[in-house]
Order: C-alpha cells, then sequence, then structure tokens
C-alpha cells in the first residue's frame, strides 16, 4: 500500500488559484486544484487500458504490480508506444502552454486522469525542473474500501468515456472494463449505473456486456485465460460483434456452443478480414447443412483444443505464432471446412432464391386488402400497375412450363 501524500509540505505539494468540477456518486462539486511533485505520483494498475498491458507484461516477463522497481517507468513506456503522435502532440503543446488540463489523483498519489499529461511531464522535466509537478484535483478516497472502489471507478469512466470528449480507447480494452466492472465476480456495477457513467443505452451495455463474456471465453478457448492483451494484438473487436449476431439467431443451446467453438478456431486460425468471414457463419447455421458442417467442424476444432492443451508453456501472442498457427495443415483444414460449407451454402441459397422472392412478392400484394384499396385516390394508376403484375407472372408461368 502507498503512503498517503502529505498536503502539509510544501515541497511536495501546493495549493494553486485553480478549481475543478467533478461529479462523483451523482454529487458535482468543485474542488481545488494541487501542484504535486511527479516523484508522489503512480500510475492507476485499476485503469482498464493499464490492465491490459500489464497483462501483456507479466505473460512475457512475469509479475508487475504498483510496488514493483521501475513501475512507473514500465508504464510510461507502455503509454508512449500506445500513440506515438498523440504522445508528441500533448507534450508539445505542454512544452508550449504548461498544463492546462488539470487531473485527478487519489490521497496515496494513484492518477484517476491524466495519464498521458502525466508521461509529458516526466518527460520534459529532465529537460527543465520548472515541469516536475503535476496540476490535479486530490480525492479523499483510496481502492481499498468497497465505496471509495466504487465512486473512483464512477468518476473515472466519466471522465473516459461520459464526456463529450472522449477518450481514444481501443474496443478491447473498452470491453475489459465491462467484464471487470459488470461481469467479473465482485464486480460494482449494475447495468443501469454503468449505463448513466458512460452515457449509453442500457441495452448498448447489455451488448457490450455480452461481447465481453464472448471475449473472455474466446482466451478461455485458447488457455490464455484473461490475456487480455492478445484480443486485442488480434484485433477482435469486430469478428466478435459479427459472433454475438450470429448466435443470437441460434435457438438451439447445443447447436450455439458448437457453432461457437468452430468459430473459435476460425478466428484462431484465420487471416485477411475474419470480420467478413465471421458475418459469412450467419447463413450456415441457417441453412439446412448446418447439421452437416457441425460434425466435420466438431472433429477439427477438438483437434484444436487438444493441440493447445498439449503446450506446456504459457499462451502468448509468440507461442501462438510459432506453435499453433505455424500449423499449416490444421490451418489448411481449418479454411477448407469453412471454404466448402460457403460454397455449398451460396449455391443452396442461389438455387433458393427464386422461391424465397415470390414468398416476398406474395406477401407485399396480401398485405394490399380491400380497406386499403379502398382509400387509394389513383385506382387507375393502382389498376395498371396490377395488370403489369400479372403480365409478370404469365411470363414466369411460361418459363417455368418450358423448363419442366
Amino acid at each position: 500500500m502507498k503512503d498517503e501524500l502529505d498536503l502539509n509540505n510544501p515541497n511536495i505539494i501546493q495549493e494553486t488559484e485553480i478549481s475543478k468540477k467533478l461529479t462523483i456518486d451523482g454529487t458535482t462539486k468543485t474542488h481545488p486544484v494541487y501542484r504535486i511533485r511527479l516523484d508522489q505520483l503512480y500510475y492507476n494498475d485499476q485503469n482498464d487500458r493499464i490492465a491490459t498491458w500489464i497483462s501483456k507484461y507479466n505473460a512475457e516477463n512475469g509479475s508487475l504490480d504498483v510496488d514493483s522497481p521501475n513501475y512507473n517507468e514500465i508504464i510510461h513506456e507502455m503509454i508512449k508506444e500506445s500513440n506515438p503522435e498523440a504522445f508528441k502532440k500533448t507534450k508539445n503543446n505542454i512544452r508550449d502552454f504548461e498544463q492546462r488540463e488539470s487531473g485527478v489523483v487519489l490521497r496515496d498519489g494513484r492518477i484517476i486522469d491524466g495519464n498521458r499529461r502525466f508521461t509529458c511531464l516526466r518527460e520534459l522535466s529532465q529537460e527543465d525542473p520548472k515541469f516536475n509537478y503535476f496540476d490535479a484535483v486530490i480525492l479523499n478516497n483510496t481502492y481499498d474500501d468497497e465505496y471509495g472502489k466504487k465512486a473512483i471507478k464512477s468518476l473515472e469512466l466519466t471522465l473516459q468515456h461520459g464526456t463529450e470528449k472522449q477518450v481514444d480507447y481501443d474496443p478491447i480494452n473498452k470491453l475489459v472494463g465491462v467484464y471487470r466492472d459488470l461481469v467479473e465476480e465482485g464486480h460494482a456495477f449494475e447495468d443501469e449505473e454503468y449505463a448513466r457513467c458512460i452515457n449509453q443505452k442500457v441495452s448498448e451495455v447489455r451488448k457490450s456486456k455480452e461481447l465481453a463474456k464472448l471475449m473472455v471465453e474466446f482466451l478461455e478457448f485458447i488457455n490464455a485465460p484473461k490475456q487480455f492483451y492478445i484480443a486485442m494484438n488480434m484485433n477482435i473487436n469486430g469478428p466478435l460483434v459479427e459472433m454475438y449476431a450470429v448466435l443470437k439467431k441460434i435457438p438451439d443451446d447445443d447447436m450455439r456452443e458448437r457453432f461457437k467453438k468452430h468459430m473459435f478456431t476460425a478466428l484462431l486460425y484465420g487471416t485477411g478480414d475474419m470480420t467478413r468471414d465471421i458475418r459469412r457463419f450467419k447463413k450456415l447455421a441457417e441453412s439446412e447443412l448446418s447439421e452437416e458442417y457441425l460434425r466435420d467442424a466438431d472433429e477439427i476444432s477438438d483437434a484444436v483444443i487438444e493441440k493447445i492443451a498439449d503446450i506446456q508453456e504459457p499462451i502468448t501472442q509468440e507461442v501462438i505464432s510459432e506453435k499453433i498457427k505455424s500449423d499449416a495443415e490444421t490451418t489448411r483444414k481449418v479454411e477448407e471446412i469453412i471454404s466448402n460449407e460457403f460454397d455449398r451454402v451460396s449455391a443452396l441459397t442461389a438455387k433458393e432464391a427464386p422461391l424465397n422472392l415470390v414468398d416476398q412478392a406474395t406477401a407485399k400484394l396480401q398485405a394490399i386488402d380491400r380497406t386499403s384499396i379502398s382509400i387509394v385516390d389513383q385506382k387507375e394508376e393502382l389498376e395498371e400497375k396490377l395488370k403489369t403484375l400479372k403480365d409478370i407472372v404469365e411470363e414466369r408461368l411460361e418459363m417455368l412450363n418450358d423448363l419442366k
């Protein structure tokens, strides 16, 4: 646990004439802004984006937490590398005009808002000691108590997602946050509370919950539980959205799980536009070929699961590339099964197209009843159009008779 900031030490903290309005737990208040020496502050490992980076570091280098040596230095580089252009722009702006937007920190020095500004000041302070301070509100809370944790997280969500100027979060980082705040055991929020914090509809939040669950299930499928950086590096947000749409259309629980397993397999081994490829599973799931497809798909998916289980070392991005996706034979089989079935569905769809179009036309014509005809002003024009339809139907019947 970090020591609390010494508000009475002018060498560490100085109150400024600036104030900042914050809304915490539904109450808006004006807070004084302090100038805090940089070495008293540290990055927030509870931040969703930073937590994702830490999961990558832990997988590759071992445990990292706020008490680790060089913790700030390691997160500093992660923030800088995540968006070099934005970092350069913010750094130049602070160099020219000093820090103009105040951050928010907790009483133990944990930064809740202003990570990029803090990172820029850390670099600028090496050039000029006048930059050795971070302007921020100091909240009298920590993550140690349950009320404080929820209030702080609520504020953090509002600052990051619920304002007009939203933080440039990767979609996977947002799903990580949704999972931690709404799904994971001991989560802090109900759906409605979370929706208010991030200024979204409850229905959108609930959809995000399902996407977050799919993300976690995929990571478990590849035996890399909660290695969120893998999901981010694989850029799976688009495919997850399409996967969610496919699974919603499958009423049978067993079939839904089997399709999910194979879509995970396709996502793991796929190349190219996986969002488009996963979208194509929708027609396959709805076709009469789905059961036949799944018999072949189950075999290859089960083989992939066994292959992953046989890997003795922790699953990392490198292991996925070197020991899983490097298997050319499995990749070929996955692509072949999917490609063959998609081709068969396309052919079947083409064969059924005339029947489907006639069904659609019939339904639309049946909607034109006596009541709707009685109120039409252009009855003569309607009569002409119906005669044209009659002629088209007779022509198509002649075509059909010729082909018998």
